[in-house]
């Protein structure tokens, strides 16, 4: 979802969590990734991750 430019907003809403608990999932990733942002996030699974549905 990150890497659709979905606002953590619209991500807790879909998956029927908090804001700020995309927050802290997010900032668990970037810590576990070496990632320092969203932006970093998206590219990563761009590179890492195929879902099948582009």
């Amino acid at each position: 979802m990150v890497r659709q430019a979905k606002l953590n907003k619209e991500i807790a809403s879909e998956l029927h969590l908090t804001e700020g608990t995309i927050k802290e999932y997010l900032n668990r990733i970037f810590r576990k990734l070496a990632l320092k942002n969203r932006t970093d996030l998206a590219i990563w699974a761009m590179r890492n991750l195929q879902t099948g549905t582009e």
